[in-house]
């Protein structure tokens, strides 16, 4: 990649992160317009869209550039690293790197990239394809930690060690290979291991989600209890597990391994309820208290080390907001662009665009700022190469010398007091032989006061569920009327249907629905937060259904709204129920 790429390329991203899209959409255009049938060009627009995560637009950008490069080197290379990783687009990737195989059989990029697509699929064709890869470049760390972790699921530990301590070597500070080598050594029971590489990911990235949640599960282990917590927790799993797994191999795969797991689970419940009857219930409360003492003995020690709700929820909060921003600003860029000509433009030379860089980062020495970003593989061996023995390297073999010489926990503590809580839950269970009068049945009188008592306060948590979910539909309505709905949409509407309404802003059923009166409410599953609303417009003879779940819009089901099959099935079913069964809303605004 010529050195006028890097720093396109290296103008986008620095654009898209401050939130200038414009401006980095024009850096591409400006490539194009100086050379139509260059791959350039359009490789850095399906990079302007692969950041913005547009799928669409990625994937017609990188149509365009395999186009007019169809068997190039390096377009094959960032056409692969740029393309979605949908299912839907599998195929189409999978025969990208076969083709740069076939082409370029001596690029380990190609050997990963086709690791990295059959690694559910193919456990020895994976191994294989990394090994070619590590061949061709073996000091990189991700092929090296990929590796690794492929060894430690096929159970191969001592293999797996070796690899692992190659990656570590070879890029000391990589988060992922440090996060997934902390929690292989959680799940072999190895918890100072564990706890030293997630306390070293925390060191280099504490604001990093992925860091902060393993740092959650594995920091607690160093308490006793918690580690004893877990022992049982194993023993639990192993009695489902290998039962599911000799029926498996039994029935040859013909049912589902999950749904196998569940079906053993039941069995095993209701084997120990028929053999303990009500003593199963000490057995049960114990283990949940078990569980709520392991909880908040880990709630008390993260505290400690400064892992608060407050400071999470800040955390998410900000995380939120950052990601509403980028998208609000996406949207209105695409809409902004749609059927938009590509403008005019006149190209930076290399001098104008370095000139340009130098005042964005406020900085003349752009040499620097670019060999951080420069992701050719020469060039980063040799900047490997020519860095020298500095904290970084010592702190690695800090790392690797700590990890080589720690100690784990002795392991008789936890199994001497795992035995003490097993058999103080077993000893309850064994029957008092002074108790030689049986417990008297409960009289028929209290027993339906009792239940007369509870269906009431179920209906009373029933009729404040749907007051509140009818209030979401009225204040959705409402801002229809009044514009704002794209404001408030957040509030009313679930995440995974935001899109649907986004896409169909101006579909007349919006304004239908805005015109329309609340009649019925209907809700399938008592005790559930989940409502379905007959709305009617008479005035246009349309009905709408809207389905509300714990205090948000979930999904519209209408005539014309959307065509699919199983959508015209729950609308005409529910349609037919809220007709039916339908109770009157205002009964419950009323109360």
């Amino acid at each position: 990649m010529s050195e006028s790429m890097v720093n396109k390329v290296d103008l986008i991203k620095f654009y898209i992160q401050k939130g200038e899209i414009d401006k980095a959409k024009e850096e591409a255009e400006s490539v194009i317009q100086e050379d139509p049938e260059s791959p350039k060009g359009y490789l850095l627009m399906a990079y302007h869209y692969y950041l913005l995560e547009q799928r669409e637009e990625t994937l017609y950008w990188i149509e365009e550039m395999l186009q007019r490069a169809p068997e190039d080197e390096a377009v094959l290379e960032m056409a692969i690293k740029m393309y979605p990783s949908l299912p839907a687009d599998e195929p189409k990737l999978k025969e990208l790197i076969e083709l740069g195989l076939r082409l370029y059989p001596e690029n380990h990029f190609f050997h990963a990239a086709y690791a990295d697509i059959i690694w559910t699929s193919d456990v020895e064709q994976t191994l294989a394809s990394l090994q070619e890869a590590i061949r061709l470049k073996p000091e990189d760390d991700n092929y090296l930690g990929a590796y690794a972790s492929l060894l430690y699921t096929m159970l191969n530990y001592i293999e797996a060690e070796k690899y692992e301590q190659l990656a570590l070597q070879a890029n000391p500070e990589n988060i992922r290979n440090i996060v997934r080598f902390a929690w292989f050594a959680y799940q072999r029971k190895k918890y100072k291991k564990a706890q030293l590489l997630i306390d070293e990911a925390m060191r280099l990235e504490p604001n990093n989600p992925s860091v902060r949640e393993y740092y959650k599960k594995i920091y607690p282990t160093k308490n006793l209890f918690i580690r004893a917590k877990k022992e049982i927790d194993d023993v639990l799993l192993k009695a489902m597990a290998y039962p599911a797994y000799y029926l498996e191999k039994l029935l040859k795969g013909r049912v589902d391994q999950g749904n196998l797991n569940i079906l053993v689970l039941l069995i095993e419940l209701f084997g120990i309820i028929a053999l303990l009857r009500w003593n199963s219930l000490i057995l049960f409360g114990a283990y949940f208290l078990l569980l709520f003492t392991s909880l908040k003995i880990s709630k008390s020690m993260l505290k400690k080390v400064g892992f608060t709700n407050a400071e999470e929820t800040a955390l998410q909060k900000k995380a939120k907001s950052t990601q509403k921003a980028a998208l609000k600003e996406m949207k209105l860029e695409v809409a902004k662009q749609k059927k938009q000509p590509i403008p005019e433009q006149t190209a930076l030379s290399p001098h104008e665009l370095e000139a340009k860089l130098s005042e964005i980062w406020n900085s003349t020495n752009i040499a620097d700022i670019r060999e951080k970003t420069v992701v050719e593989a020469e060039t980063e061996v040799k900047i490997v190469a020519s860095v020298p023995k500095d904290s970084t390297a010592q702190s690695n073999q800090a790392l690797n010398k700590e990890l080589q010489t720690t100690k784990e926990y002795s392991k008789w503590p936890v199994y001497m007091m795992t035995t003490g809580i097993v058999l103080s839950s077993l000893f309850k269970l064994i029957p008092d032989a002074g108790d030689i009068n049986p417990p008297k049945p409960v009289s028929v009188e209290i027993q339906e006061s009792i239940d007369e008592a509870q269906d009431e306060i179920a209906l009373e948590e029933d009729t404040a569920m749907i007051k509140e979910n009818a209030q979401v539909v009225s204040q959705f309505m409402e801002s229809i009327k009044a514009g704002n709905l794209s404001s408030t949409m957040p509030q009313l509407v679930s995440d995974k249907y935001q899109t649907m309404i986004q896409a169909n802003i101006n579909h007349p059923l919006l304004n239908q629905t805005a015109n329309a009166k609340i009649e019925k409410v209907i809700n399938p599953n008592m005790g559930l937060a989940v409502s379905y609303f007959l709305l009617v417009n008479e005035a246009e003879n349309v009905n709408i259904i809207v389905k509300v779940a714990y205090g948000q819009i979930t999904y519209l089901y209408a005539q014309n709204w959307n065509q699919s099959e199983e959508d015209t099935e729950v609308y005409q079913k529910m349609l037919n129920q809220l007709e039916l069964a339908g109770e009157d809303v205002q009964k419950f605004l009323q109360e």
